[in-house]
């Protein structure tokens, strides 16, 4: 009995092309969250350090705030360089 092998091969090579196309969308949805997740993350960075550069305006001479806005503008950069 002979196996009409082109049908497979033809079946075979659409199922092939779909995986690959799904494969594709599920990697741009993977790093699409992972940028969006991202661009949260440094916009909430950015409030704090509005708030914290808010409160040194008020109290320039307060260590705490002072270590806290480097340690905020360092965490901005880092994320800002991703």
């Amino acid at each position: 009995m002979k196996y009409n092998l082109g049908v497979f091969d033809k079946v075979f090579s659409v199922s092939e092309s779909v995986c690959a196309e799904a494969y594709d969308y599920l990697l741009y949805l993977k790093y699409d969250v992972f940028y969006r997740s991202l661009v949260s993350k440094l916009r909430r960075l950015e409030k704090e350090t509005y708030l914290v550069r808010r409160a040194l305006n008020e109290d320039p001479d307060n260590p705490e705030l002072e270590s806290e806005m480097l340690d905020l503008e360092t965490l901005v950069s880092i994320h800002s360089v991703l």
